[in-house]
């Protein structure tokens, strides 16, 4: 997963929506919201963003993860089918 993740999360709500993706990012957990904005927004690779935090490239991963699925869950009715 990469940057294009992110924008095909933004690309595929509504016209309009966007902002309920920035609720949604703003309502994720703090250590969720951080690993995401370091791989998407700052594009660090996940060793790096593992490094800066002092956490596993697992850890990383699983908190990506999890963000992506929270992202889905909670625009699940502004993506367009």
């Amino acid at each position: 997963m990469n940057l294009n993740d992110n924008r095909l999360i933004i690309k595929t709500l509504k016209s309009g929506d966007q902002k309920a993706y920035m609720e949604a990012l703003h309502s994720l957990p703090k250590e969720l919201q951080r690993v995401y904005v370091m791989s998407r927004y700052k594009q660090l690779t996940h060793k790096e963003i593992a490094d800066k935090l002092e956490v596993s490239v697992q850890t990383v991963n699983y908190r990506i993860g999890k963000a992506l699925q929270f992202f889905r869950i909670r625009l699940k009715d502004f993506c367009l089918e």
